[in-house]
């Protein structure tokens, strides 16, 4: 079976949720991607599924959280961007014996255990698991069996970049769909959804 990391990488928590400044003030975002952040990683360790779990993050903050849960942090220090700290932090995992990683986005309120097992479960009849954001060009969570079989490529249409790179290396891909996985917190429309979502339930 080998064994699988979640590896979840976090903006710095004062700069994260720049699309909501019309919104919220530094400090509001601020709390708000911690929250965010704080049910993730609390939804990784509920699923059960994972054998260790890695943040990546230059927030002392997240990483603080992080070490009190007993995840191994790697701090994004000098890496150009969070496609390098993810690499380099998978290549620490993959040191470590990780023969599997999953990089799981920090602000999917929604997300639940039930949508990890399913992701792990379609993850054993193929290397490459997909979750989509709801625009159909993000992607909010990353299956890769063995790690690094294919580069971090987050960012502006970073589905199908993904999807390209696959196809064009012959890695056979699956996308996964589900209503935790695909809700990302990024616009106010977004927040007023979440916002009514909480109020109802």
């Amino acid at each position: 079976m080998g064994t699988a990391t979640a590896l979840i990488p976090v903006k710095t928590l004062r700069l994260a949720k720049q699309r909501l400044a019309s919104t919220l003030s530094v400090e509001q975002r601020a709390t708000l991607m911690f929250e965010l952040f704080r049910h993730v990683i609390a939804t990784v360790y509920a699923s059960q599924v994972f054998d260790r779990v890695c943040v990546v993050s230059a927030d002392p903050q997240i990483l603080s959280h992080a070490q009190s849960l007993g995840a191994s942090i790697y701090d994004e220090g000098c890496a150009q961007g969070h496609n390098q700290a993810a690499t380099l932090a998978a290549q620490h995992e993959l040191q470590q014996g990780a023969t599997a990683i999953l990089t799981l986005c920090a602000d999917l309120p929604l997300i639940t255990p039930t949508d990890l097992l399913h992701l792990l479960q379609i993850s054993h009849e193929t290397p490459l698991v997909l979750a989509p954001g709801n625009d159909g060009t993000t992607t909010n969570a990353l299956f890769i069996r063995p790690p690094l079989l294919i580069p971090y490529l987050f960012g502006a249409h970073s589905l199908q970049r993904y999807q390209q790179y696959a196809s064009t290396a012959q890695i056979p891909s699956t996308l996964y769909h589900s209503a935790g996985l695909s809700f990302d917190l990024d616009t106010p429309a977004d927040l007023a959804y979440y916002y009514s979502r909480s109020i109802s339930s």
